[in-house]
Parts: structure tokens; sequence; C-alpha cells
């Protein structure tokens, strides 16, 4: 505030002038003097407290070259971390993953889940019903599957600690990780994004908007409608393929399972927000107490799809006709290739689930039907053709990794000491060998061994395959000493994420180790009493013992490692005749105690490459899927 001479002397009193220091204390001793420097105080107090908080904040403003003036935008990003719950900008809050696999007991082909999950730093799976005994009556085994996995979610309690819960919930006996959980986590979202997009395109913005239709669950895909029965709307309703028609060649007026696109629902593999899963697992488990006609749950969860499906295309004529009108070719056909289209009665009753499915296998590969598409690669084999190739339309040899991988922590990183590559560091994703979908150019995140029984001998070749294999034990052992609660610090989503661990005796598994599994009704299980008579199957890498010396201590049987042959090869018998489809539910466990030395079936040789290519099998890199694939050591563990 100003003051005039003639009112700094009133303020001296009696109207006699005052001295320069009499009228500066006056002043000073004012009400308005006292209340300025309060909020002075208080305004520099805040500002030290900010400081001792965030002290790189309040230099944001700060260059090397010397001070510039602190602009408002940091200041306002100050402000809005500390009313943030302290976290970054860009970054809402956190997320949780959880696993659930419906297990009723343990088996080797369990540990090799349990043991891909550990390396791989995902949340200790959730046994669902394990140590329940199995129904014969197929209706009440498919109440107990679909019954605890509803009763487990629906136990799950919210926390205002975490805005997101997303479960992934798998089979128990016949699915391997080879990819990290972030890498599944950002195809999650990236994979509902693009059917909102597609959905959009189709139905229009208004239409979306009012009947709810984004994606939140994704299921994994299947070239089969199984149970086969094309009058369904599960397996005739539903949005074609992401694919081309074309993608596995001319398209014929026949049957092929080989040749068909891979856009039916396949309900080993599924992952979703737990509100949306609830609601799923509700309406499925009254679809059987309703009507139960088979033994195969894929049947009840692909009815609530096609349902969804059929309601969605009620908004365009058009595409409902076209729809009804193509035809389908299948010898097991409940229809017997009739075009009569059933359409369900949806008016009063809830028919949208939010349900999608992995088109192109980013997150979930099933084997039945694809393995003619499907190899074992690694980037540094990727090498340039000769010039005459150039015009080839398909060109195998080029093998990239998606940046999701490149940014996912390294295949090895859990091992800090012990290696020798090159008088560098361990080798990264670009030169481990990965399972990988020649169509799609995708590296799936987990393997799903569907299939008749001949097929489910895959278990047995591929396992020796995962990338993980001869370092197995050591790597499991690794993850003792992480704490892989955090699965990434960069943000998913605008979230930080995190495995989710169960709330009750969370405390008392510190003594038990790590490696181990939760059940939803009887507490934990370690590692040993699950998994400790599976050793030798799960670390057993034929003759080379050297890589596990943990199987010298545990067993002194001869070890037969099974030819690894081309994953390309063709397992058809050669009767001719198509195999009946087994779905997984039905497929008989093969006998356990005979894996570890069984053969495999003989194949036919790789036909010669035509005169026209620049190679000959013997020379076309391992991408092709040619020649058996080459023994490569580029890395080596010190003992």
């Amino acid at each position: 505030m100003l003051y005039s001479t003639s009112r700094l002397r009133n303020l001296s009193g009696h109207g006699s002038p005052a001295t320069e220091h009499q009228l500066m204390w006056r002043v000073l001793s004012s009400k308005v003097a006292r209340l300025a420097a309060t909020v002075i105080f208080t305004v520099l107090l805040a500002l030290l407290w900010i400081r001792g908080l965030r002290p790189s904040l309040i230099y944001s403003g700060l260059s090397s070259s010397g001070p510039q003036a602190l602009d408002s935008q940091n200041l306002v990003q100050d402000f809005e971390l500390n009313s943030n719950n302290g976290y970054p900008p860009g970054v809402k809050g956190k997320g949780r993953l959880h696993l659930l696999v419906p297990a009723t007991s343990t088996n080797p082909e369990l540990c090799k889940l349990l043991l891909s999950a550990q390396i791989l730093g995902y949340p200790t799976p959730v046994l669902i019903n394990y140590g329940d005994h199995e129904a014969k009556d197929g209706y009440v085994q498919h109440l107990a599957k679909v019954g605890g996995i509803l009763n487990y979610l629906e136990g799950l309690e919210s926390s205002d600690e975490y805005m997101e819960d997303l479960v992934l919930i798998i089979d128990g006996y016949d699915v391997w990780f080879q990819l990290r959980p972030d890498v599944l986590i950002k195809r999650f979202y990236a994979i509902n994004a693009a059917a909102n997009a597609r959905t959009i395109q189709r139905y229009g913005e208004k239409v979306f908007a009012e009947r709810e239709m984004f994606q939140s669950v994704v299921f994994g895909p299947d070239k089969l409608c199984w149970p086969v029965d094309f009058s369904r709307p599960a397996c005739w309703a539903i949005p074609e393929s992401t694919m081309p028609e074309t993608a596995f060649g001319p398209v014929y007026e026949q049957e092929d399972r080989d040749k068909a696109p891979a856009k039916w629902l396949n309900s080993g593999t599924v992952m979703g927000t737990i509100r949306d899963l609830r609601d799923i697992f509700n309406a499925t488990l009254e679809a059987i107490h309703a009507n139960h006609v088979t033994d195969s749950d894929q049947y009840y969860f692909a009815n609530l799809w096609g349902d969804q499906e059929f309601e969605r295309l009620t908004n365009r004529p058009d595409l409902l006709q076209k729809a009804k009108s193509k035809v389908y070719y299948d010898h097991e056909d409940a229809n017997n290739g009739s075009l009569y289209r059933l359409e369900p009665i949806t008016f009063g009753r809830r028919t949208e689930y939010h349900i999608g499915i992995d088109y192109d296998s980013t997150m979930f590969q099933t084997l039945a039907f694809w393995k003619g598409q499907l190899a074992w690669t690694r980037e540094v084999d990727s090498w340039s053709p000769p010039a005459q190739a150039h015009h080839l339309p398909q060109k195998p040899w080029e093998i990239s990794l998606d940046e999701d991988i490149l940014a996912s922590r390294p295949p090895f990183d859990s091992l800090d000491h012990g290696f020798t590559y090159m008088n560098s560091t361990p080798p990264g994703w670009e030169s481990v060998e990965l399972a990988y979908n020649v169509l799609t150019h995708q590296h799936p995140v987990l393997l799903h061994v569907t299939g008749n029984p001949e097929e489910k001998h895959f278990r047995q070749y591929w396992w020796h395959r995962m990338w993980f294999q001869k370092k197995a034990e050591r790597l499991r052992q690794a993850t003792h000493v992480l704490d892989e609660s955090l699965i990434t610090d960069v943000p998913i989503a605008n979230m930080l994420w995190y495995n989710a661990v169960p709330a009750d005796d969370a405390d008392d598994i510190v003594d038990k180790g790590k490696g181990g599994a939760w059940t939803d009704r009887r507490g934990w299980l370690s590692w040993n009493r699950l998994c400790r008579g599976s050793l030798e199957e799960l670390y057993a890498p034929g003759n080379d013992t050297a890589y596990h010396p943990i199987l010298n201590a545990t067993s002194s049987a001869s070890l037969v490692r099974p030819t690894l042959l081309p994953i390309t090869d063709d397992m058809t018998l050669p009767d001719s005749q198509p195999q009946e489809y087994v779905p997984d539910q039905q497929a008989p466990p093969l006998p356990y105690d005979q894996v570890a030395t069984q053969e495999e079936p003989a194949l036919e040789q790789s036909p010669e490459a035509p005169a026209a290519l620049p190679w000959t099998p013997a020379e076309a890199p391992a991408a092709v899927g040619l020649p058996p694939p080459r023994p490569v050591e580029e890395y080596q563990v010190a003992d």
C-alpha cells in the first residue's frame, strides 16, 4: 500500500514531523503489513515443502547454463503430481494381474505351466478346484469348473489401491508361456482398441455408444467351431477373421480345416476385466443349469458370444443376410451342410458381454490345424536373400521382433552372474528361439497345445524347444531372490501393473519358498509338493544332463531326447482319412511314465525345392522350415 507524506505524519501522532525510522516502524507494525508478511512466509514454507518432496520438480525450470524463470506449466505439474497420489503425469493409478488355472490334480503338464509362469515373472497361479474328485457325470463336472472359477471371481474384493483388475484364465495341462506379462497386457489393450475401431466402422459411433459394444474380454482363437453345428449363431453369426480369406491358400468349396480361418472361440484361454468375466461366467453357469446338452464348456461360452454377435448384426440387415447365406463344409456338421440358421430370441434379455477373439494369435496361439504355419525362429537368423528371390510374394527369411518384446525385460535378466556371451551381456530376445506364426507374423505370448490325441504328443516334442529349457532350473531358482510384484515400471494403459497376491496368509509363504501355487480353498502348495515327481520330464534335455545337475541327484535313468523336427512338418498319419477332432476336455491323458523315452513317429521328408528357387533345402535358413533346426550355442552359462 502507498502512503502520502501527510498520512505518514499522521501515523507519528500529534501532527508533528516523524523521523524516517519512526515512520517505517509504524508501517511495518500495521495490520496490513503483518498480514502480507504472513502470506509471504506461508508461500515460502510451501515451496520448501515441495522441494523436499520432489527437488527435481523445483529445478525443472533451470538449465545447465543458468537459472530461468519457473514457468506455469512446471508449477501445474508439481501440484498435479502431489494431488495424484504421487504418480507422475500420465499415470492414473495401479492395476493388478491375476492368474487362474482350473486343475484338480498335479502332473508333469501342470508343472510345465507353473515353471514357465515362474521363470517369466507371472503372478503365482491360483489352482481352481484343486484336490476335488472329477465327477463322471459331465454335467456335474462342468458345473464344478465354471462354478469354481465364478466363486473365486466373486470373492475377489475391489481395492481402492488398484484401479483395474485383469484376470487371465488358462487350461492347466497344455499351456506354456514364452513371453513376459507386460507384453501380454500391452497386447490385450491393443487388441481391444483395434476391435473397438472395427466395430465403430461397422455399426457407427452412435450404435456403438448406445449398445455399449466395447470389447474388454479376449478369448483364444480356434480354426474349428466346436461342437460343429453351423446352424448355431456361435458358428455362423460371428465376425470374419481379420486375415485375408486366401491367407491359407486358394479357397475351394470343400472341407479343409487346415485352411479355415481362426475366427471361432476357444475357451481354454481367456483374459478380461473382473467385472465382465463375472458376468460371462454367471451367464454360462445359468445356461448349463437351464439346458445341458454337451460336455464341452466351450459350447456354452461360444453360444454366449454367438448371441452377442447376432444381436449386433440386427443393426445391419445386409450383414445379417450375408452371414446367414455363407456356406460351410465340415464332415462333422450336425446341420448336415444345410443353410438352416438358428436365430435366437434376444428380446428382453442381455446379449452384450464385450467378448472378442485374438484373431492374429498375438496373445494365444493354438496348435490344432496350425502346424503348417508355425516355426521356431530367432531374429538373429534373419538373412538377405539373393537378388533372384525378391520376386517371391512371401519372405520367410524376414523375421523381426515387435517393439513390445524388445522393450520387455531380457530373457536371462534374473541370472546376474555366470554369463560369457562374446565378452558382453547375456543374450536378448533376438538371440533366443521363439515360436512364430509365419502368417500373422507374430510371436505369441503363450502356446496352447490343442487338438486330437496325436497332436497332444507335441506337449513332449515342443517342450524341449522352449527358450528357457536348458537353463530352466537355474532360472527358476533365480526368481526366489527377485521382487516380482511390479510387472513393469513403464505404464500400460495409464497404469502401473503389479502381480496379484491372495490376501489371506500371503506372508506365510516366505519360509515356504516361491514357485508353488495357491489354491482356491486349500491354501498354499509348495513347488516340491506339486512337482517333485515331475522333475525328470521337466528338465529332460536328452543325454545332455550337464545343463541339469538336479537330474544327477534325482535320477539315473537313461533319457532319450525326441528328434527335434521342424515345427512345420505334417503330423497327419498316412491313411488319408481326416481324423476326428477331440476337444481338450475329452483328450485322454498321455502315459506320463513313458513320455521320457517315447519315440517320435516317422515323418516323410520335406520335398525338394523347385529348381527355380535360388537355394536348395539344405541351404535354406531355419526360418523357412525345410531342414531340421540346427543346434546353435550362441551363449554359455558357466556352471
